[in-house]
């Protein structure tokens, strides 16, 4: 001790240990190899956050309706088509200012793609994830024009 455990996206682990920063050594290694990490455990206590929940699939519209997601405009949709390209995990969100990120092959695909969309628009909220629409059936925003 001291020790770090980290594990990248791709499955990759790096563990260093002993000397006067265990964690930045290993951080440093994940950068370098361009591997996004997440510690997993500092000496003997695991410190893995718990991902968000996924709010439960709703029948809201079918996932390739494109033109069935709120808020978006007509040449935001395209970022839609994008996601639904993208390989599992992954997820899609929107804000009420026609706003929208995705994120995909995460560790926390919804908390990355929400702290993305939050960062300069409010009122991010899940549309989409993996292959489940998630957005409530009961709303039904105004389309910004």
């Amino acid at each position: 001790m001291p020790r770090v455990f980290t594990i990248a996206t791709n499955g990759s682990s790096i563990m260093t240990d002993g000397g006067y920063d265990p964690l930045e050594r290993a951080l440093v290694i994940c950068k370098q190899h361009n591997f996004r990490c997440q510690v997993y455990a500092v000496d003997d206590q695991v410190v893995w956050p718990k991902p968000l929940p996924v709010p439960p699939p709703t029948k809201f519209a079918r996932l390739e309706d494109v033109e069935a997601v709120p808020y978006l405009s007509a040449a935001s949709r395209q970022g839609y088509q994008s996601f639904l390209a993208l390989p599992k995990p992954r997820a899609f969100v929107i804000a009420p200012d026609g706003a929208w990120a995705f994120s995909s092959k995460d560790f926390d695909v919804l908390a990355s793609a929400l702290r993305s969309c939050e960062e300069k628009h409010k009122g991010c909220k899940p549309y989409a994830v993996d292959d489940q629409v998630v957005w409530p059936e009961s709303h039904h925003p105004v389309a910004p024009k």
